[in-house]
């Protein structure tokens, strides 16, 4: 699962591994032919995962989930998918050691952790996939609100790209990758500066993190799950399904408990699996796929989107090259 400030613990980030745990394949299958050490394993993952959330970010756990008790069904099901996925090296010990990495650090770290690093998977390129974690190549490309994609290889500088996580450097300017912009260089928008930096009067400046109550302009933000409003941090808030979000009274941010914010700024139902999924999210676990909402399996992905093919880029006349 991709987290929108990515401050909790989840795979796919990119600094050292650190020593592994063992696996969890050495006890006995269950009815399911499941291994009962992952289960296990899953369980433990989903109560120090919904813990952390609950104690750390209780407006991401009400807008993912919508509570804490589907938090830890969700949790798990998540965790069994995830380490079930052809080709992975995404295991349950990984998973709880990520989780647990970020709980020893406080609320407070930013991360990433090397105990949430992707590793690289079996799967050769143009196979289907859903984490890279997957991938030969340490990348599963996805286009649009595919929540699958195809596994490729990132894009090096000056290749013609149409966004940035296609690039080496995780930077797409102008259509072709392009160096990530450091500390104190000139910059448009933050999305081209380095992570922890944010474009502040047309310079990469580093981000000052700041509470509720306290100070916010430039490069002094609001810590996750706040908003500046007048110049100070506020909370946001979790509201219910056919309440506004989106902009709420006050100027705080209202996310929908569970559901999403539709163009009216009317909290609406997730796509149940079957339904259409335009804006890419489903109810549940789901993944949205050619627009259309699946339930989380471990196969959910292996036959990448159509429009998932890796290639280098396509000409004016939408051929491959």
């Amino acid at each position: 699962m991709e987290i929108p400030d990515g401050s909790t613990s989840m795979p796919d980030s990119t600094t050292p591994e650190p020593e592994p745990e063992p696996e969890p394949d050495a006890g006995p299958n269950g009815d399911d032919g499941r291994s009962d050490d992952v289960d296990a394993t899953c369980e433990q993952y989903a109560q120090l995962e919904c813990m952390s959330d609950k104690n750390c970010f209780p407006v991401y756990l009400d807008w993912t989930y919508g509570s804490y008790e589907a938090c830890l069904t969700r949790a798990k099901e998540t965790c069994l998918a995830w380490s079930s996925l052809r080709g992975s090296s995404l295991t349950a010990p990984r998973l709880l050691a990520c989780v647990r990495a970020n709980i020893a650090a406080g609320c407070d770290a930013g991360g990433p952790f090397s105990e949430c690093q992707a590793l690289p998977g079996t799967l050769l390129n143009a196979s289907g996939c859903l984490l890279n974690d997957q991938c030969a190549t340490g990348y599963c490309r996805r286009e649009g609100v595919n929540g699958c994609g195809s596994c490729a290889d990132k894009l090096s500088e000056g290749a013609l790209c149409s966004q940035s996580r296609d690039c080496q450097s995780n930077r797409c300017s102008n259509g072709r990758c392009a160096p990530i912009l450091k500390e104190g260089e000139a910059c448009t928008v933050s999305n081209d500066c380095l992570r922890n930096l944010v474009c502040n009067e047309g310079v990469c400046q580093k981000i000052t993190l700041v509470g509720e109550g306290q100070a916010c302009a430039g490069a002094t933000l609001c810590d996750v799950y706040m908003t500046c409003v007048n110049g100070a941090c506020v909370e946001d808030v979790a509201v219910d399904i056919g309440q506004k979000c989106g902009k709420a009274d006050g100027g705080r941010f209202a996310f929908c408990r569970a559901g999403d914010c539709d163009a009216q700024s009317v909290c609406v139902d997730r796509p149940q699996p079957g339904a259409g999924c335009p804006d890419g999210s489903c109810a549940g676990s789901g993944v949205c796929y050619q627009g259309r909402c699946r339930a989380m399996t471990s196969e959910v992905c292996d036959v990448p989107p159509q429009n998932a093919v890796p290639r280098e880029f396509v000409d004016g006349r939408g051929r491959l090259r």
